[in-house]
């Protein structure tokens, strides 16, 4: 039995320890590998602490020094019960640290796919930022509302909104912009289907902030952000390179989790490039990185996005198992809008095994979770249209495949065009070798090599071409999806963005 006294001093000791690595973390704050060394040993102690004044105020301090690092760096559970007992203590006339906390509350919801729960930290959060009146604070909260609206809640045009307050509530502060908001505001504006306005957007801001005296982890973000772009466009070349530069930064800087969402970007930008080994490496990789950091959901969709890969190769089966995958995992952690996408994908599956019936249910779905003009609905408006066609149902898929000719009218695609002209041979036989030749002239453009092997043994079937044939086949090696050709003379290859 510890006497009072004992506890006390034990106690004590449990404050004075956290109250050196409060000044310990402030130190080093902008030193990866030491914060990540000493992180490992900050919650041993908290709980001996006595909680008095002194250590409400130690705890905040901590707080305010960390922000959101140690759910950068896999700690969120610890943090997350840390931010709540703070919550508990922190005056209601704090507003600047009532926002920081429910910002933190909402970032670990987020990162959970809690989507409701992570709405309602961050909407609490955007209150007290304005009460709070500090810039730094408005920006970082109205990034993650964005992200929330966005990827939770499909709310582009509210995501934008939401950005074009904050930049009016930090400009009228006299405080400059921050480039976060214009990455939020890119990344709304492409889910509308404005992908060259939101690639002006970036590269402008990239000239303006991209400088060898910014440091690492924000060079990171921009050029993560402006690869992800990029590729999008079709810009494949640059993307890469932007996409490796910001995945080995955070990697060296230990910060797992965001290291295997910019490799699994990488590994996006290889397979809509048709570089599949290259993709297949780069996904295992940052598998193993999203097992490493804990990070459920990245790990959820890079499963997914290996699928495709597979798929692409004409590997079915090894496809299924990891689209299968996908959506157990993504009915585990409660995200409608990835079960919808994995589905989408094994509806896929079925129809280049030849099963159209299996396929449209899935497709439907995954379509009507696309509700704007942009690249994922017209993605999904040519499958739809194949599926119909394969049903029977012409008159079906050419209202498919007219939607889909508007989508680019609408919008602003690289990318789409090929796979659209690539649907129209199918819908219209006669006039099959002249879309196919303006879909194989665009595809070489953009060195889009799954699509030029699909136009070119399309080409060779209704033109009776071999040198077609063969164009074809030494890129199907090239790329190592041989296993098309099990898939008779002229397989519909993979009409994916």
């Amino acid at each position: 039995m510890i006497s009072p006294h004992k506890r006390s001093q034990y106690q004590q000791h449990a404050l004075r320890i956290l109250q050196e690595q409060v000044q310990t973390f402030a130190s080093i704050q902008d030193n990866p590998q030491e914060l990540m060394d000493e992180l490992r040993y900050l919650f041993i102690g908290i709980d001996a602490c006595p909680h008095d004044a002194i250590f409400i105020e130690t705890r905040l301090q901590l707080i305010n020094i960390l922000k959101d690092m140690p759910v950068r760096y896999g700690m969120s559970d610890q943090w997350d019960d840390l931010t709540t007992y703070a919550l508990q203590t922190t005056p209601s006339d704090d507003a600047y640290h009532l926002g920081l906390l429910h910002w933190i509350k909402a970032k670990i919801a987020y990162d959970r796919v809690q989507r409701q729960k992570a709405r309602d930290w961050i909407s609490t959060a955007w209150g007290y930022a304005h009460q709070s009146k500090n810039p730094k604070l408005i920006g970082d909260i109205a990034q993650t509302f964005c992200s929330s609206l966005v990827y939770h809640f499909g709310e582009h045009e509210n995501a934008i909104d939401m950005i074009y307050q904050a930049k009016e509530a930090i400009s009228e502060l006299n405080t400059p912009v921050p480039y976060r908001l214009d990455i939020s505001l890119a990344d709304a504006l492409r889910r509308l289907g404005k992908i060259w306005q939101a690639r002006r957007i970036l590269e402008t801001m990239a000239e303006k902030w991209l400088t060898p005296h910014l440091p690492m982890r924000e060079q990171a973000i921009i050029l993560h952000n402006l690869g992800l772009m990029r590729w999008v466009d079709g810009a494949y070349a640059t993307a890469q390179s932007n996409l490796q530069t910001a995945a080995h930064i955070y990697e060296d800087l230990h910060e797992l989790a965001t290291a295997c969402g910019a490799y699994g970007d990488l590994g996006l930008c290889l397979w809509a490039w048709g570089k599949l080994q290259q993709a297949e490496t780069v996904y295992n990789k940052a598998i193993r990185l999203a097992q490493k950091a804990g990070d459920a959901q990245r790990e959820m969709k890079l499963h997914g996005n290996l699928g495709l890969v597979y798929m692409s190769k004409g590997r079915l089966d090894e496809a299924e198992t990891y689209i299968l995958a996908h959506i157990q995992r993504a009915e585990t952690l409660d995200s409608p809008r990835e079960v919808s996408r994995a589905r989408g994908n094994l509806a896929q599956l079925a129809m280049y095994r030849g099963n159209p019936h299996n396929s449209l249910p899935y497709l439907q779905e995954a379509l009507n979770a696309h509700q704007h003009p942009n690249e994922g609905r017209g993605n999904d408006l040519i499958l739809v249209c194949i599926c119909h066609l394969h049903l029977g149902n012409r008159d079906q898929a050419l209202n498919y495949l007219h939607e889909a000719y508007k989508t680019c009218d609408e919008g602003e695609h690289t990318i789409l065009p090929i796979l659209v002209y690539r649907a129209a041979a199918e819908c219209y036989p006669d006039q099959a070798e002249a879309h196919l030749t303006y879909a194989l002239s665009l595809a070489k453009q953009y060195d889009r090599r799954l699509d030029m092997v699909g136009c070119l043994l399309k080409l060779a079937q209704i033109c009776h071409n071999d040198d077609y044939r063969i164009q074809a086949h030494n890129l199907l090696q090239e790329m190592g999806a041989e296993a098309w050709l099990n898939y008779g003379e002229a397989p519909l290859l993979p009409l994916m963005i």
